[in-house]
């Protein structure tokens, strides 16, 4: 397992190869968040397509910098293109009922890519 904990603006980033998942989960305001995803990038990137296995991504995050959202492309396009090669994903967005720019940007980013994509509402308490 590879484990990068959150800080204060960064997210917990939990990468379990045996599972084939990835949890990002918290704040996301770096200076510079392709570092902060580059263990997310590599590993993405040296998966090699299994169509037995199914890749689950839990993204939970309480806020998005533009500079975490253009990560975020990078590893959405990163899933499209295990997509286009016959592997089987699903990412499920997680956003707190109350949170509509969490999940109107969920909605964006479902409508822009190809990849089996879950808003999962939650109330927090």
């Amino acid at each position: 397992m590879i484990v990068t904990e959150g800080t204060k603006d960064t997210p917990t980033i939990k990468i379990i190869p045996d599972e084939w998942f990835i949890k990002i989960s918290g704040p996301s305001y770096p200076p510079n968040a392709l570092r902060v995803y580059q263990d997310v990038f590599n590993w993405i990137e040296s998966l090699e397509p299994d169509p037995s296995k199914e890749l689950k991504i839990d993204f939970n995050y309480t806020y998005l910098n533009s500079s975490s959202k253009s990560a975020l492309m990078e590893i959405l396009r990163k899933l499209e293109s295990l997509v286009i090669n016959n592997q089987k994903v699903l990412i499920s967005w997680y956003f707190s009922s109350s949170d509509e720019d969490m999940e109107e940007l969920g909605d964006e980013l479902r409508s822009m890519f190809s990849i089996p994509f879950k808003l999962v509402s939650f109330d927090e308490e």
